[in-house]
């Protein structure tokens, strides 16, 4: 009777309650929120961390650029003003144009940031590769290049629409009022990499919505980027292979004087090559081109040294051909202490100046830096 019981009670305590439609609704839409809410939380805490990551990624391009610490301040504070989508568009590799659009915008009301280091940090972040080399003339100037114009002792920060050899269209954000016939002195900054800026001098001739005409007077000169650089007096050799093609056995022939004694003038041009003889005709088709390759050497006085480039006066010259056909070239320094220095780089003049070259590096590892940067202070050059 008692087992009977017992039974009864444990059979009565294993019973399902019962549950209603409202109960369930409930309990699905209690996990559901929890779960939009944990889901939101990590999306956010995910948007955090990729916005801090995407920072360093930028923050160690910053750095590789040569940028100074008040640089990078300056650039840090512009990303983070960005909202969540600005800065996940914000990537100086897979979106140049749109990255570049946020930040000149950015820039174009910022009168507290010196309107040089404005356009220094927007030419080496999108124009470094279009802008390796120092300008000779306005013709030199890229379009779409980040430069200022500084005219009635004020800057605005503009940008390059058309140029020619003694001109330059620059964009008009509204600062000036329309006029032509104008001869307002005026000057326009840009900035390249490993050079310093550049200005160049002249005057605004016309105003219009379409931009601002600014003429060159030929008058331009260097502005800051030296400061690393010291005075330094020290020989150098430079080296380049130059690949020639020419005929081959051109230069082995050689003319006698017997060969063009007692002969006629038509034979004499034949041997002379002035004039190409019948079996030549027949064969010219047949002649093989071969390449030879050409050591060139020059030797030249350093006048500055940097970790960015070295200024030197060459002795003895070079042709325009000869920089134009050859543009890596290899540098060779012995130090005081006989440390050797050796790089590669591109040669580019000086403007206004027949003997005097910039040396700009193509590529300097961290340890020739730092041996390069411990010689120079070890010599306690002036620095300019």
């Amino acid at each position: 009777m008692l087992l009977v019981i017992f039974l009864a009670q444990e059979r009565t305590g294993l019973q399902w309650p019962e549950v209603s439609g409202s109960t369930v609704f409930t309990i699905i839409a209690s996990v559901s929120i929890v779960a939009l809410l944990i889901y939101f939380i990590n999306s956010v805490k995910g948007k955090f961390q990729k916005g801090d990551s995407d920072w360093e990624r930028i923050h160690i391009h910053a750095l590789n650029k040569g940028f100074s610490q008040k640089e990078i301040s300056i650039l840090q504070g512009f990303y983070q003003r960005l909202n969540i989508v600005e800065k996940e568009s914000f990537d100086l590799e897979k979106n140049k144009k749109g990255s570049y659009y946020l930040l000149y915008t950015f820039f174009l009301n910022k009168d507290l940031i010196p309107i040089e280091e404005r356009v220094k940090i927007l030419g080496s972040l999108f124009f470094e590769r279009k802008t390796d080399s120092l300008p000779h003339s306005t013709l030199d100037l890229k379009i779409g290049e980040v430069c200022s114009l500084e005219i009635s002792s004020k800057k605005y920060l503009t940008f390059v629409i058309k140029k020619s050899e003694t001109e330059i269209l620059l964009k008009n954000h509204k600062w000036l009022s329309d006029g032509k016939g104008l001869s307002l002195p005026a000057s326009v900054f840009c900035f390249r990499s490993g050079f310093g800026g550049i200005v160049f001098t002249g005057q605004v001739v016309s105003v219009s919505p379409e931009g601002i005409l600014f003429h060159y007077s030929g008058n331009m000169r260097r502005k800051g980027g030296e400061k690393s650089a010291s005075t330094i007096e020290l020989s150098i050799e430079l080296k380049t292979k130059s690949f020639v093609k020419r005929e081959k056995g051109r230069e082995e022939d050689s003319i006698l004087l017997d060969d063009i004694v007692n002969k006629s003038l038509d034979e004499i041009d034949e041997i002379l090559g002035n004039k190409p003889s019948k079996d030549k005709k027949e064969k010219s088709e047949s002649k093989r081109i071969e390449t030879v390759v050409e050591e060139i050497y020059k030797k030249a006085v350093t006048e500055k040294i940097s970790d960015k480039f070295i200024q030197f006066r060459l002795e003895g010259n070079i042709t325009d051909e000869i920089l134009r056909r050859n543009e890596v070239w290899e540098v060779k320094m012995i130090f005081p202490t006989g440390v050797l220095f050796q790089a590669k780089g591109n040669i580019v003049p000086v403007p206004n100046s027949d003997d005097i070259f910039i040396f700009k590096y193509l590529s300097l590892d961290e340890k020739s830096r730092k041996e390069l940067i411990s010689e120079v202070q070890r010599l306690g050059a002036n620095q300019d």
